[in-house]
């Protein structure tokens, strides 16, 4: 459930606009989940665990809540923006300042609470006894943390003359934390919001190629990030100390660089037909990793001789398996093992990205289109390290002739729709879409647990009927 005011003013000051406002919200909202099958089982089991660490099994019927809480965000901001016109010069000032407080209160122990630990400042909870394979207590969290930021921007556009201008933008953003970014399903950690400085130039041209009408734009960006967070996922950890029930986890590593170009094209052919071509270059990098489980995600979790850090080097090997497994303490700070291997890609954002489209109207009532899509240099290991896609010349997997990479391979991928309306039945309209035509294979994405393909053909047919 969520409601708010908003109230703003908005007033010419000569030829300037101006707008101010505040505005107030007030989120609430259950979060549970229920046991819908278990599959012929008599019963779903959970690990939940006790304050040393140790499991505890708590068994679910169909139908038994396996987590509930509630969260409650009231919320206020006050926002000012200001459009300054100069002739062909055009000016945009703004700024917001926003406070915010999260509040969650368990109903029943989530999955990395710890039964018996005190000072959660709640109730405490006793599972059914026919749940526990022992009996042990809870104190449910009532948890809380609060924020407060100022986000400015600062734009400027001039036109060049009737067909091309000129810009740049400068802002500052604050990304609201995610509940299970911080509650964590029972174990609240402190978190600093993520910012962002994000500057960025570039230029447009609406006007002709030859007497076909067109539209370009180029834009320039660099974005700075600090207390940026990484997820990483292991299902064989799931409900470990420090993972979710996904064996989600959610790793602060500090600073990142977001810094590309973008390039997007239109041109109107005919009356008929037009066309558009879109282009992105980009390098998403992390900065030096601040805490030991940052540097060991980026810097240890190669395969072979892709594993960056040396044991007794970079990192204590407890286990003396030669690997940084979670846990060993790093013996170099963030900057001496950036500054050694260089920085990391993060993964999961396609580097380079390629598309076109083609529209064509038959008729008022008969439009076909296309797309094409590629997306290149996607890497899926935190550390950047390679792993093999298909068996070499020898049909055997696991030897040296195995095609192996750091990123995924690229795919092209065709996507047509077209559309029909009716003459003959007014107000009824058929749609048909089909995403990759040409039943493409290819990677969608990776980890160290494999990969996913992605989407095969897919046909659908709709009909719209407007009365």
């Amino acid at each position: 459930m969520q409601f708010g005011l908003l109230s703003s003013l908005s007033k010419k000051v000569g030829n300037h606009d101006l707008t101010v406002g505040t505005e107030l919200r007030q989120w609430n909202a259950r979060h549970v989940g229920f046991i819908m099958n278990n599959f012929g089982a008599d019963a779903a089991r959970i690990d939940f665990r006790t304050v040393d660490g140790d499991r505890l099994k708590v068994f679910f019927q169909e139908g038994d809540a396996y987590y509930d809480y509630t969260g409650d965000k009231p919320q206020a901001s006050v926002f000012g923006h200001m459009l300054w016109r100069f002739g062909d010069l055009s000016v945009m000032t703004d700024a917001q300042y926003s406070i915010m407080n999260y509040t969650i209160t368990e109903d029943l122990p989530s999955s990395n609470n710890r039964a018996s630990e005190v000072g959660h400042g709640g109730a405490n909870f006793n599972f059914r006894s026919d749940q526990l394979a022992s009996g042990e207590t809870w104190s449910l969290w009532t948890y809380e943390q609060s924020f407060s930021f100022l986000s400015p921007k600062l734009g400027a556009n001039y036109n060049l003359n009737e067909n091309l201008n000129v810009f740049g933008n400068f802002s500052i953003a604050y990304n609201e934390p995610r509940v299970k970014y911080f509650f964590f399903q029972g174990q609240p950690r402190e978190l600093e919001l993520e910012k962002s400085n994000d500057l960025e130039f570039g230029l447009g041209y609406t006007g002709q190629l030859g007497d076909m009408p067109a539209d370009l734009k180029l834009n320039l960006y660099n974005i700075d990030f600090e207390n940026k967070v990484l997820r990483v996922t292991v299902p064989t950890l799931a409900n470990e100390p420090g993972y979710d029930y996904k064996g989600r986890q959610y790793v602060p590593l500090g600073d990142a660089t977001y810094k590309g170009v973008e390039l997007a094209f239109n041109l109107a052919a005919t009356d008929k037909v037009d066309f558009g071509i879109i282009f992105s270059k980009s390098s998403n990098k992390w900065g030096a990793p601040e805490n030991d489980q940052g540097k060991q995600f980026l810097y240890g979790n190669g395969n072979g001789d892709d594993l960056a850090a040396v044991a007794g080097t970079h990192f204590t090997d407890s286990d003396g398996d030669g690997k940084w497994d979670s846990g060993e303490i790093s013996l170099k700070s963030g900057q001496e093992l950036l500054d050694e291997f260089g920085a990391k890609t993060e993964i999961g954002m396609p580097q380079m990205i390629i598309g076109s489209t083609i529209n064509y109207d038959i008729s008022r009532t008969f439009k076909i289109g296309a797309a094409l899509r590629n997306y290149r240099d996607i890497y899926f290991l935190e550390d950047n390290g390679k792993n093999s896609f298909e068996k070499g010349a020898d049909g055997t997997w696991g030897t040296d002739d195995d095609v192996t990479d750091n990123v995924l391979p690229s795919a092209t991928v065709i996507d047509i729709r077209t559309s029909m309306q009716l003459s003959a039945l007014s107000g009824i309209s058929i749609s048909l879409h089909i995403n990759n035509l040409l039943d493409t294979e290819y990677w969608q994405s990776g980890s160290v647990f494999g990969f996913l393909p992605g989407a095969q053909r897919t046909v659908i047919l709709s009909t719209n009927i407007t009365l």
